[in-house]
């Protein structure tokens, strides 16, 4: 069932549906979908970074906002500075844990979130570790 005016509000049952067959698509065609919607307007594209990445500082805001201590010293010098407005890219909200390959928001990973997970652990040979 289309929705037959573009302006009109969605019904309950439209939404539905499409978060149904949003949920069954595969991660490459969302990817692709929000790629390209991403590309159809200004206000998209703006949407789509403003969730994806972070704008020049927000990541060291956030940090002192948690009250991280000795981050102004620590952020300048690392790899977690993003105050470089000319840097040639932002850094990503989302980033996958290479402990555990879940994805976690770098905005809510505190400079001691960083932890081994509880459980049964196996040597990964291959990987070193």
């Amino acid at each position: 069932m289309a929705c037959s005016d573009t302006h009109s509000q969605p019904s309950p049952q439209e939404i539905q549906n499409l978060h149904n067959a949003i949920d069954s698509a595969t991660p490459e065609r969302v990817r692709a979908l929000l790629k390209h919607l991403s590309t159809t307007s200004p206000a998209n594209f703006a949407y789509v970074q403003g969730e994806l990445i972070l704008q020049p500082g927000t990541l060291k805001r956030a940090r002192l906002e948690h009250g991280d201590e000795d981050e102004e010293d620590d952020v300048a010098g690392s790899d977690y500075s993003d105050e470089e407005t000319d840097a040639p890219a932002r850094r990503q909200r989302f980033e996958i844990c290479e402990q555990c390959d879940k994805e976690y928001d770098v905005l809510h990973n505190e400079k001691r979130s960083c932890q081994w997970h509880t459980g049964k652990l196996e040597v990964d040979y291959k990987r070193d570790f």
